[in-house]
């Protein structure tokens, strides 16, 4: 999975932020007061530009940090979950595979450099 690249500023404002933040401080709330704007704004504009939900965006992008680190490391997938800071490792293998398809081995198995 490569990094989501994004053309409008606030998606890139986003990206950005989600890649900094611990997983388990992602709320919307946090997003919006650190974008300057309310939570129904955000929500609106994230929409409108991707067509999802807030929340499902912010999984995607840090399922996105899990997928490289997956692909371009091999450090275990339990230690990728601690250092990104998911609530529990089960709770990011599970969204992972919704999103994917695949269980983390098997997505460092098709798509790994290790």
């Amino acid at each position: 999975m490569s990094l989501i690249e994004q053309p409008g500023k606030l998606l890139r404002k986003l990206d950005a932020l989600l890649e900094q933040m611990p997983t388990a401080q992602v709320t919307v709330k946090t997003l919006a007061g650190t974008l300057g704007m309310s939570e129904r704004t955000l929500a609106r504009k994230v929409r409108d530009e991707t067509g999802l939900a807030v929340e499902t965006y912010a999984r995607r992008i840090k399922l996105s940090q899990v997928g490289e680190r997956v692909t371009l490391t091999s450090v275990p997938v339990s230690m990728i979950s601690i250092e990104l800071e998911f609530s529990n490792d089960s709770n990011m293998r599970r969204m992972l595979k919704e999103l994917t398809g695949l269980r983390p081995t098997e997505y460092r198995q098709k798509f790994g450099q290790y």
